[in-house]
């Protein structure tokens, strides 16, 4: 599997994600399903009307352009009763609501350093991003990516950290799927480091 992680500070890129995000996560791009709990459900344990409970989903329905479906697969599987699937016939390479995927950002603490893992299976070929952000109220001050560019048709597990500026007060999270294939997705979890 090509895997690329990528750091930078806020230039390009990173203004044109963030304010993606920023779109992305209002009710008009995206699904949000709300769980009774305000836990991550990095498992997509708990869900409502077929959807994962406390993510933003870029779907059809929403603002995501392409021919794609999103389920909870129960019986392929990293941890728990489920995992989060795509199957995608077409879909925009952009990221953001274009394309398929899921976003949110939770509480972190400034100048503190995270870890965030989580399981991919995907096909050769299958193409998706994971992105990961230090924002402030009114910002994004740091960022890093992985982009992988195939998969193996098995579980793998992905690591990647991040220090917190000074002034971010929520770590953003966002997966999106950038070509045709099946994407599972299960095990997200964070993890602040001493």
């Amino acid at each position: 599997m090509k895997i690329k992680v990528q750091s930078s500070n806020l230039k390009g890129f990173l203004i044109t994600s963030s304010l993606v995000f920023l779109v992305s996560c209002s009710n008009r791009f995206s699904e949000y399903y709300a769980a009774e709990s305000n836990s991550m459900n990095g498992g997509f344990e708990e869900s409502r009307e077929g959807f994962p409970t406390n993510w933003y989903l870029y779907t059809n329905k929403a603002a995501a352009k392409g021919n794609f479906s999103l389920s909870l697969n129960t019986t392929d599987k990293v941890e728990g009763k489920q995992s989060l699937q795509f199957t995608i016939k077409s879909c925009s390479a952009a990221g953001g609501h274009l394309s398929p995927g899921f976003a949110n950002e939770f509480d972190a603490r400034p100048g503190k350093s995270y870890l965030v893992r989580f399981y991919t299976k995907t096909q050769p070929n299958s193409k998706w991003v994971f992105n990961l952000n230090a924002v402030s109220a009114k910002k994004e001050l740091t960022s890093k990516s992985i982009l992988s560019h195939s998969g193996s048709g098995t579980w793998e597990k992905h690591e990647i950290r991040l220090t917190q500026a000074p002034e971010a007060t929520k770590l953003r999270m966002e997966w999106n799927a950038l070509s045709e294939g099946v994407f599972l997705i299960d095990g997200i979890e964070w993890i602040e480091e001493e």
